[in-house]
């Protein structure tokens, strides 16, 4: 797009001044009895139902900022299904998933147990599910380590890739993360995210 052109909407101010003012004002008072939060909310819906993913990112940013929790923003796209069908859901939360939040930095961390945990002998790795999240459990040179079970390139379970001293192969496009810490260790451009994970007396907890 050319920059020295006008944006659709300021074309529209431009050629048609009431309209567009007149289309603006109704916006305005028909929410006027909305919170932000909520106003937010219901736009990152129609951005889910159009999926547009720059709109999406622009109004989870700022429902976030309003105070909206995660567990908000997912039940809002999760509500958007009926009109916008499973893919455009999906592709919603994809989008969210690689936004950093600040306001969701720490929200509702705490160690959590892994249930029937398994047994990881060294070289190997086991998928697990912790309060609805998919992790990888790995132990690496005598080091456990944990990384969301998910490639940042296109989502592609990294427990079906192959692990070789300390380094973990997303079985799909062959990108590399380094087990301790999830960052970039070779093909790629980008690093998977680190869990903190400890063992205490046969219980193993993840920071989640």
């Amino acid at each position: 797009m050319d920059p020295d052109k006008p944006t659709g909407r300021e074309y529209l101010q431009e050629v048609r001044p009431e309209a567009i003012g007149h289309l603006l004002a109704f916006f305005k008072e028909s929410g006027k009895h909305l919170d932000p939060k909520t106003r937010f909310l219901m736009s990152v819906m129609t951005k889910v139902i159009n999926y547009t993913p720059r709109g999406l990112r622009q109004y989870i940013k700022r429902s976030a900022q309003e105070g909206a929790s995660k567990d908000e923003v997912i039940d809002t796209i999760l509500l958007s299904y009926s009109c916008a069908g499973l893919t455009k859901v999906c592709d919603a939360i994809a989008v969210m998933q690689e936004m950093e939040i600040p306001e969701w930095a720490e929200e509702g961390l705490e160690w959590r147990k892994v249930r029937d945990a398994p047994a990881i002998p060294e070289g190997e790795m086991r998928a697990v599910e912790v309060n609805g999240q998919n992790l990888v459990l790995i132990r690496s040179e005598g080091t456990l380590s944990a990384l969301k079970d998910r490639c940042p390139h296109q989502n592609e379970a990294l427990s079906n890739g192959e692990l070789c001293d300390g380094v973990l192969t997303c079985a799909r496009h062959q990108w590399q993360f380094n087990v301790v810490d999830g960052s970039c260790a070779g093909t790629g451009k980008g690093g998977a995210e680190s869990i903190p994970v400890r063992e205490e007396s046969g219980r193993l907890e993840v920071y989640i």
